[in-house]
């Protein structure tokens, strides 16, 4: 059996391997070492292993190993064929504190002076890159920075000598410290990358706008973290200049549109009985889409204002029943014109969370409106509410913070599937999708979803088959501290 596992295990190796008993006799031999050595098999079994040995070489090495036969060691030397320069890891066998036998295994000195030259080289590649990066980047361990880069060097005004004297909250701006400690003072609990922007303080004295990427890296036990920062001053400018531009379009559309809607109505007050319901039907048109107009223009500003960060929560401790059982009364017209039913699934308890009532509720309104858009005629809209506990199986899936309870919301409609592909991308800005033709929109509205529940710290997401229909999922904390 043993020798069916040393014939099968040796010779899958790709290095030379011989398998002696307590004694120093060679028992196996693979192929690679007879390779090696240029030795036949019939010269090799059940001599004594310093048979291999160059006779110049023989004298010490066996001496070496009389020394030494009971632990682990490497040796250099040469072979006896062929004078070949090798390197040898010796391995005794030891069951129940008796010797069994030695494992030996070789490598030519010139292969590992291969890998060493292909070690130096990757260290060159790797030092010219981290030099070039457009990120500054530097390595902590114990808080300290072991290693910076030359671009992080030039974003701080400090030389890689003066950073590695100073702590890592020295750069960072006063209001952007909070965001960092937990990280820095427990790197262990960082499992997977995290980003998000702070400014970084320069020698000078002035902030940057930089965008923050932390890996953590886990060696022997010990916890080292890769700080990447880039400069987003540029992109923050290109930000104030777009949410300067969509303000002056806010108002500079709003005023005409204002105007237009106030002619409109004054023009219908005059013909009022005077016309056929065709010309009614025509005013009641013209109304909706200024309507829609406004609200188009209203939901640029506020996808800007999201992602510029410029929205500040006011956060409170909400009935969420009531919250959507008011959103859903807004919605009853649109509910009966297409006899849709609403289904409720709340708990028995009220179940209050901590959110910004009006922002959360614009939420709920978008989502509804999506649901009754692609909900078929008598359809079914089902709302589910649910607390979900501490370290509930759900928060590690959506990698979530486990230790504090979450409120999960799902609204389904028996519309037609979202295909898996386009599940993530729904959420990006004018992003449509033709589920089903005559839906108009330009897709701001899931975007502005997705900024809204963010900032309540939270996740969303989307279940679809043909089966169950369609369903957006929220989670979020039910309280913020």
């Amino acid at each position: 059996m043993f020798e069916d596992f040393l014939n099968i295990f040796g010779n899958s190796l790709q290095f030379g391997f011989i398998y002696l008993d307590k004694e120093g006799i060679i028992k196996f031999v693979n192929k690679s070492f007879l390779s090696l050595s240029q030795l036949s098999e019939d010269n090799l079994i059940n001599k004594n292993w310093s048979e291999i040995i160059a006779e110049e070489d023989k004298r010490w090495v066996e001496e070496f190993f009389r020394e030494n036969k009971n632990r682990n060691f490497s040796l250099d030397f040469r072979i006896k064929r062929n004078s070949l320069p090798i390197r040898s890891f010796f391995s005794p066998i030891i069951k129940e504190k008796e010797l069994l036998g030695y494992f030996l295994t070789f490598f030519t000195l010139e292969k590992e002076k291969e890998l060493e030259r292909e070690i130096a080289l990757s260290t060159d590649i790797y030092h010219e890159i981290m030099e070039n990066a457009i990120d500054g980047i530097c390595i902590l361990k114990d808080k300290k920075i072991m290693l910076v880069n030359r671009r992080l060097e030039e974003l701080t005004g400090y030389s890689e000598e003066e950073l590695k004297q100073i702590n890592i909250l020295e750069i960072i701006s006063s209001q952007d410290k909070n965001k960092i400690v937990p990280i820095i003072e427990k790197p262990e609990n960082i499992f997977s990358p995290v980003h998000f922007g702070i400014k970084i303080v320069h020698k000078n004295g002035f902030e940057i706008d930089t965008e923050l990427r932390v890996v953590p890296i886990t060696k022997n036990g010990l916890n080292s973290l890769i700080l990447f920062l880039r400069d987003i001053t540029y992109l923050k400018e290109l930000e104030k200049l777009k949410t300067d531009y969509f303000a002056m379009v806010s108002h500079d559309l709003r005023s005409p549109l204002t105007t237009i809607k106030e002619a409109t109505a004054i023009l219908q007050e005059i013909v009022k009985d005077k016309l056929p319901k065709e010309g009614e039907r025509f005013f009641t048109i013209i109304f909706e889409e200024i309507i829609r107009l406004f609200q188009l223009i209203d939901n640029l500003i506020e996808v800007s204002r999201l992602e510029t960060g410029k929205i500040k929560l006011n956060f409170q401790p909400i009935d969420i029943q009531q919250l959507i059982n008011k959103t859903i009364e807004r919605f009853n017209i649109f509910l009966q014109k297409k006899n849709i039913k609403i289904e409720k699934n709340y708990p028995s308890y009220s179940l209050k969370v901590e959110i910004d009532p009006d922002r959360f509720s614009s939420v709920i309104s978008n989502l509804l409106d999506n649901a009754i858009k692609y909900s078929p005629e008598k359809g079914k809209i089902t709302i589910l509410l649910q607390k979900i506990e501490p370290e509930t199986k759900i928060l590690k899936e959506r990698k979530m913070k486990s230790n504090i309870p979450y409120l999960l919301l799902g609204i389904n409609n028996e519309g037609p599937t979202i295909p898996k592909e386009y599940q993530e991308k729904i959420f990006e800005k004018f992003e449509r999708i033709e589920l089903k033709p005559g839906i108009k929109g330009i897709g701001l509205g899931l975007t502005i979803v997705k900024n809204i529940v963010k900032l309540h710290k939270g996740d969303i997401w989307i279940e679809s088959s043909e089966e169950k229909g369609t369903t957006f999922y929220i989670l979020i904390p039910l309280t913020q501290k």
